[in-house]
């Protein structure tokens, strides 16, 4: 049996391969666009830029994503790149290109704990994943 988050995680790389589709195929623009990915998960509070997180939500370059006390939020770029922040945590996207040969990720942690687990980018060239931590 599948658990509730596992299945959530499915739904929401489905529609963010789908939303990439879309910009590849419809949009010969992808690029201005500067749409980065998705809200894939939200528990508690949590924001992108100032409105307040939701699954499906679009996030773009440029956008800070924050979240508060007892709080996770998951994002999932189109390249499947998933990034996971915990309770009192700030993570930037700095630069998104995606797909082509000038392929880049770079993500800024600010504050909090966080995972992630590299898409399709890093995969192709791994010197296109970026994150940077704060110094302390």
């Amino acid at each position: 049996m599948q658990s509730r988050y596992s299945l959530l995680i499915k739904v929401a790389r489905r529609l963010c391969s789908l939303a990439c589709l879309h910009l590849c195929l419809v949009s010969p623009t992808a690029h201005s666009l500067a749409q980065s990915g998705v809200v894939s998960a939200v528990s508690g509070q949590a924001w992108i830029g100032e409105k307040a997180a939701r699954p499906g939500q679009t996030v773009n370059v440029g956008d800070t994503a924050k979240t508060g006390p007892n709080s996770v939020l998951q994002l999932l770029l189109l390249d499947e790149t998933s990034f996971t922040l915990g309770a009192n945590g700030s993570l930037a996207i700095d630069h998104f290109i995606y797909p082509g040969e000038a392929t880049k990720v770079q993500v800024g942690v600010q504050r909090g704990t966080f995972k992630f687990s590299s898409g399709k980018a890093a995969k192709t060239n791994i010197d296109a994943m970026k994150v940077a931590l704060p110094m302390v």
